[in-house]
């Protein structure tokens, strides 16, 4: 309930079995007028979360993915994101907040990283392909790029208004580190649906299992409070590459941190998001003493893998992605 993530995936799971609120989401897209906070307050003091309870894994995977596509990190938050804060839709989310937590269909979503079921989502966007690179000399290419963009947003204008953007994640994307996910029921990776800011050509991937060392060191990030304490333990100051970015999202001018992988690659071989620290903290500004952190651009369940620990494992299957309606499902392809 602390996070925009986490709040959205609460109205979405009670949305899919009670019609009223169903209408309101539909409907909440122009803001949080009296009239509609009124009526989602109401509705949700109706809103019996117990019927949450006969709710699988794969039941809840859609509502969670529509939540993690809703993120954005380069813009202010979505109207309807205000509608979830406030007050009285705020406290008729907590029982929906409680009953998911207690599910056990949602157990997995505060587990370690699953080693033995691990894999990689490669989209096929049509453009080229990262190529993988000894986790050392990948690292060192993402240090490189992240100090070439503070260098450059100190020549930019200190106007937060002003039209300044780039990177906006705080995650080693992008580099040619591998990350994986797990295995959820017949889905070979749940990375194919847990896809922040999905818009777009999103409709065909392959994936491949990762192997694992078993002795790898994996950190896991449960809440917030562990990303806060990772950047405080191995911090790189970002403000001039992420300030206008992360201010329009969070409302935060300040001194921002994200958390330096290269540093963290020393003391552990991989770092594992679970999907209730990132329900919790996506999009927020963390406090970390007199600075701010974000995680932004990490999807959760995720798993980059820091050192060279992480292999492509057995061949790699195509899949594509299927609409029943609304619905958005994947399955395996043949061509």
């Amino acid at each position: 309930m602390a996070g925009p993530r986490g709040r959205e995936l609460c109205l979405i799971a009670a949305a899919a079995h009670d019609p009223v609120l169903d209408r309101i989401w539909l409907h909440s897209h122009g803001g949080p007028t009296a009239q509609l906070i009124d009526r989602a307050g109401e509705a949700l003091v109706r809103f019996d979360p117990a019927v949450l309870a006969a709710a699988g894994e794969l039941d809840l995977l859609g509502p969670l993915a529509q939540s993690v596509c809703s993120a954005m990190y380069w813009q202010e938050p979505w109207a309807r994101e205000r509608l979830l804060d406030t007050w009285s839709v705020h406290a008729g989310l907590v029982p929906i907040a409680q009953a998911l937590a207690d599910s056990t269909a949602t157990a997995w979503w505060s587990g370690p990283t699953d080693r033995a079921r691990q894999h990689t989502v490669i989209w096929e966007h049509g453009g080229p392909l990262v190529e993988l690179q000894p986790c050392q000399v990948a690292l060192q290419r993402w240090r490189d790029r992240l100090t070439a963009e503070v260098q450059r947003g100190r020549e930019l204008s200190d106007d937060l208004d002003a039209p300044n953007s780039g990177s906006w994640w705080s995650s080693p994307l992008g580099h040619g580190l591998l990350a994986g996910a797990r295995s959820l029921a017949h889905y070979e990776a749940v990375g194919l649906f847990l896809v922040e800011e999905c818009q777009g050509d999103f409709e065909s991937a392959l994936v491949q299992r990762l192997d694992v060392d078993a002795g790898a060191r994996v950190l896991e990030i449960v809440s917030p409070a562990d990303w806060v304490e990772l950047t405080r333990a191995h911090p790189v100051d970002v403000t001039f590459a992420r300030r206008h970015d992360w201010w329009r999202v969070s409302g935060w001018d300040g001194r921002w941190l994200m958390p330096d992988w290269q540093a963290v690659a020393g003391e552990y071989d991989g770092v594992h998001l679970t999907v209730t620290a990132y329900l919790a903290g996506a999009g927020r500004a963390l406090p970390v003493d007199d600075a701010a952190t974000m995680i932004a651009g990490w999807d959760p369940d995720a798993t980059y893998w820091l050192t060279d620990c992480a292999r492509p494992g057995g061949p790699a299957r195509r899949w594509r992605q299927v609409r029943g309606g609304e619905q958005l499902d994947w399955v395996p392809s043949t061509w």
